[in-house]
C-alpha cells in the first residue's frame, strides 16, 4: 500500500492512504509520462523539419541553397547620408558606386532614406550609377546578390504625364555571361523583363518600400528574381549581346521620382531569408495537419 505522511502547518498530522499497489501507480505514472514525452518530441521534431522545409523551399527551387540576409551583407550603402557628389567613389557607403550621369537630379537624405527627385519640376532626369568594385569582385565563380529597398512616388499633373514616366531600371551581371538580367519597374507597378511588356503585376510599388533581389550562383547564368521575399522568375535574361557587368537607374530621360532605404550587395549568390510570420504559418499549417492524420 502506498502511504503518505503529511503535516498541516496548524501542527496536526494526517495520514493519506491510496488502494494502488505501488508496482501499478509506478507503471501509471511511467506510462502517462512516456506518452506525454513522445507527443512533445514529436511534436518538436515535426516543427525544426517544417521549419527547415519552409526556409530551404524557395531557395531550392530557385537553384540556390545559401540563404543570407542583405543586413549581413558585405558592400552596403543604407540611405543614411547625402552625397556631396554623386559623381566621386565613396559617396555611397562601401558599395563604390559613382553616377556616371547624374542631370537634374536632386538626392536628399533624412539621415534615414534617400529621396531622388528632379531638380526642377517638368525637366527630365537621368542616372547611371555603376561600381568598379562590383567589377573587381564579380565573377562567373563567384556568383552574386543584389538588393534594393525602394518606394517609387507616382509623378502626375501637366508636367509630368502619368503614363511611364516614373521608371527605375537595374541591371546585373558578371561580365561573361552572354545576357545580362535587367529589371524595369515602372510607377503603375509593372515590372518588366529589359524593358519588354508582359511582366508580372504587383499590386504597388509606390505604397510603401519594396524589397528587390536579383541573385546568380556561382558558375551560372541564371539569374534569380524575388519580391517582398517572394521568388518570381528564376531565369531573368535580356537578350543575346546585351550582357554588361552592373548599372542602375534610367537611360531614358524620364522624371525619377523615388526614395531608396538601401542598396546592398553581395559576392555569391544568396536566397532570402524567409519571414518569420511566413514560417509561423507553415508550421501552424503543418501541426494542424499532422494533428488531424493523427485521429
Amino acid at each position: 500500500m502506498i502511504s503518505a505522511h503529511h503535516t498541516h502547518r496548524d501542527g496536526y498530522d494526517e495520514n493519506l492512504n491510496s488502494d494502488l499497489e505501488l508496482p501499478q501507480f509506478k507503471k501509471l505514472i511511467f506510462t502517462f509520462g512516456g506518452e506525454l514525452v513522445m507527443k512533445i518530441r514529436t511534436q518538436i521534431t515535426l516543427l525544426c523539419v517544417t521549419v527547415a522545409m519552409l526556409a530551404s523551399a524557395d531557395a531550392a527551387s530557385a537553384g540556390i541553397t545559401d540563404m543570407k540576409d542583405s543586413a549581413d551583407f558585405m558592400y552596403q550603402y543604407n540611405g543614411d547620408t547625402t552625397p556631396a557628389d554623386p559623381t566621386v567613389a565613396g559617396e555611397f557607403g562601401n558599395t563604390g558606386y559613382v553616377a556616371s550621369t547624374n542631370n537634374n537630379l536632386t538626392m536628399t537624405s533624412d539621415g534615414d532614406v534617400l529621396t531622388l527627385s528632379p531638380t526642377v519640376a517638368g525637366t527630365d532626369t537621368s542616372l547611371n550609377m555603376g561600381s568598379a568594385v562590383w567589377d573587381s569582385e564579380i565573377s562567373d565563380a563567384t556568383g552574386f546578390t543584389w538588393e534594393i529597398s525602394i518606394k517609387l512616388n507616382p509623378i502626375d499633373g501637366p508636367d509630368f504625364p502619368p503614363f511611364g514616366r516614373n521608371r527605375h531600371l537595374f541591371r546585373v551581371g558578371d561580365g561573361s555571361d552572354t545576357s545580362s538580367a535587367q529589371l524595369q519597374i515602372d510607377w503603375d507597378a509593372d515590372l518588366n523583363n529589359g524593358g519588354i511588356p508582359g511582366g508580372p503585376n504587383l499590386p504597388s510599388v509606390s505604397d510603401a518600400q519594396h524589397v528587390y533581389r536579383m541573385a546568380q550562383a556561382s558558375n551560372s547564368n541564371e539569374t534569380h528574381l524575388w519580391v517582398d521575399g517572394q521568388l518570381l522568375s528564376s531565369n531573368l535574361k535580356l537578350g543575346p549581346g546585351n550582357a554588361s557587368n552592373h548599372w542602375w537607374g534610367d537611360f531614358f530621360g524620364r522624371p525619377i521620382s523615388s526614395e531608396i532605404d538601401y542598396v546592398r550587395w553581395e559576392v555569391g549568390g544568396f536566397a532570402p531569408i524567409p519571414e518569420p510570420a511566413s514560417a509561423s504559418l507553415l508550421v501552424i499549417g503543418a501541426l494542424a495537419l499532422w494533428s488531424r492524420r493523427r485521429r
